[in-house]
């Protein structure tokens, strides 16, 4: 049983990285457009938010859509993930896990708004 979830979360992990750079290279008029890609990602994220690799990787796809709100992310996809990462860090029983995966949170969204704000140059 173990090692078919090793194997599920492998196939997480892999689907997760593959979706995270379409999400980067995807443009509007693309056949699988980027607000799909981050759709299909959270959705991995909420399935697989068990796995430690996922959880980690769902901060770094939090980062990139924050960093995106002007390329066309909406904010209600940032809101969806958040909840995930939330109720996620709220199932683990380990305090130092979830102090130290808030605190991560709390830095991806920090980090995204002060990039969110920067005026872009031109």
């Amino acid at each position: 049983m173990s090692s078919n979830s090793s194997s599920i979360d492998d196939l997480a992990l892999c689907i997760f990285g593959l979706l995270s750079v379409v999400a980067l290279d995807a443009k509007g008029g693309a056949s699988l457009r980027r607000l799909d890609v981050y759709a299909l990602a959270i959705d991995v994220v909420r399935d697989h938010a068990d796995s430690p690799q996922v959880h980690e990787l769902a901060f770094t796809l939090l980062h990139n859509m924050i960093a995106d709100v002007e390329g066309g992310c909406h904010g209600w996809r940032v809101s969806d993930l958040t909840k995930v990462i939330l109720d996620s860090i709220e199932e683990h029983t380990d305090k130092e896990i979830l102090q130290a995966n808030a605190i991560q949170l709390l830095r991806v969204i920090s980090r995204g708004t002060c990039l969110a704000k920067k005026p872009r140059s031109e």
